[in-house]
């Protein structure tokens, strides 16, 4: 990341003061090149008290270019070329042309002291801006699962839709007789990645259960996150404060904690990922079934299959390593209380059994106790062999794997892929422990459910 100088952090801070935010004294902004700009204690910091407060008035996002936005914020429709996207493109995407345009705007923009301290384009470590060689790392993942063009994986996917947002907004720009060519798709890339790594949620923040948006707060983003660091937002009509509710040493780092993530979300959203990460899960995808079992899935598991018809989304599952923070999972649905099963989703292992019971016709006609744990068997010999299969596309390119460890997105998204080899390494070997001794007739299948 590009150290600032000190008169521009300094200026930063000041800004701050002089619009109403607020700074323990007792805390120093400082830069390393492994953690970027944080906060460090520069004397005991006690529990309760407040590490930053920013004012409503200070954030940046589509609110600002609304003809008139809620009480406190910033108007700055008449002046905004963003105000003609309003109601044409979505929030974000207005949101992501405002801070564009401040950025464009330099010196002149309100919020210059805090958008030329921003990372540019060249630190940006998500995905969406990895160099060719840094994909060979998410090569058989989630993030890039397939071999065929990219923009058929979830990146490439990804990508698109900030494609088409972009080429929407210049299209309605266009349509409103602005000219639109300095926001070109490099900066509304730079525009939307800020957002999607420092902004906070709508929702938590004001309390509304409206569709939620993406506010971009000041100051207060510097800090850096660990999972169940000990902090409590305080939220009061808009401004957000930060009390850090245990002691903090001197010298110490001062975090935030961004909500529980796993490394891919951390990738794909912030650039980074966490060595051995609490909250670190691997995605499970079910193909489409015919509308009939479809039915069955939904009769049978109603608070995971919602919709009335195939919705992809909710085909994705998560499978966990026994170091999650919640060790597992438990056995609702009536799945078989079996060591095996605790990295699976519940609702995964029962509708995986649903799938083949409803191929299996004399089963599902009865599906008397025998019949059942035969069902079982082979559910989780279907879920066994999936994992192989997702390890196996992830190893095949071991040989392949270059030595990217000075490049940061290649550095993330190589502890992306370890992460994900752990616990599908550990989920097989407990299925394997299991169906082994059944595949090579060991036990019996009465014997094997036998609780």
């Amino acid at each position: 990341m590009e150290v600032k100088s000190k008169d521009e952090t300094d200026s930063l801070i000041q800004w701050f003061l002089e619009n109403g935010g607020r700074l323990n004294e007792s805390m120093e902004m400082i830069h390393s090149p492994d953690h970027g700009y944080h906060y460090v204690a520069s004397r005991i910091i006690y529990a309760k008290e407040i590490a930053g407060i920013c004012p409503f008035s200070l954030t940046l996002s589509h609110l600002n270019a609304l003809p008139s936005p809620p009480v406190g914020i910033r108007n700055c429709s008449n002046e905004s070329i963003c105000s003609k996207l309003v109601g044409k493109v979505n929030q974000s995407t207005v949101a992501a042309f405002f801070l564009a345009e401040q950025r464009l705007k330099g010196p002149d923009s309100f919020w210059f002291p805090y958008v030329r301290l921003l990372p540019n384009e060249a630190e940006m470590s998500t995905p969406l801006w990895f160099k060719d060689e840094e994909f060979i790392y998410l090569k058989g993942t989630n993030l890039l699962s397939k071999d065929g063009p990219r923009e058929q994986t979830s990146v490439g996917r990804w990508e698109g839709m900030h494609r088409e947002q972009w080429e929407q907004a210049i299209a309605a720009l266009k349509d409103a007789g602005e000219l639109a060519g300095e926001f070109t798709w490099e900066l509304f890339l730079w525009a939307g990645t800020i957002f999607s790594s420092r902004s906070f949620t709508s929702n938590l923040l004001l309390m509304s259960n409206n569709d939620s948006f993406p506010l971009l707060y000041p100051v207060i983003d510097i800090f850096n996150h660990r999972f169940d660091a000990k902090v409590e937002w305080q939220l009061d009509a808009g401004n957000f404060g930060l009390c850090l509710t245990e002691r903090t040493e001197q010298g110490q780092q001062i975090f935030n904690d961004y909500a529980r993530k796993g490394n891919e979300e951390l990738l794909m959203g912030y650039g980074f990922c966490i060595p051995g990460n609490p909250c670190d899960q691997v995605a499970f995808r079910l193909g489409q079934v015919p509308p009939e079992i479809h039915r069955k899935l939904r009769e049978r598991v109603p608070s995971h299959w919602c919709s009335e018809t195939w919705d992809p989304q909710e085909s994705v599952f998560y499978i966990r390593g026994s170091f999650h923070y919640t060790s597992g999972y438990g056995n609702q649905y009536g799945i078989p209380k079996l060591d095996c099963l605790r990295g699976i989703p519940p609702e995964l292992a029962h509708s995986v059994y649903a799938i083949i019971l409803a191929s299996d016709e004399n089963a599902a006609l009865s599906e008397g106790l025998e019949d059942s744990k035969r069902i079982w068997a082979g559910t989780l010999d279907a879920l066994l062999q999936q994992a192989e299969a997702q390890l196996l596309a992830i190893t095949r390119w071991n040989s392949e794997l270059p030595d990217l460890s000075s490049m940061a997105g290649a550095k993330a998204a190589s502890m992306y892929r370890i992460g994900q080899l752990k616990i599908l390494d550990e989920v097989i070997s407990e299925l394997r422990a299991f169906m082994d001794p059944l595949r090579e007739g060991h036990v019996g299948t009465g014997e094997a459910f036998q609780e």
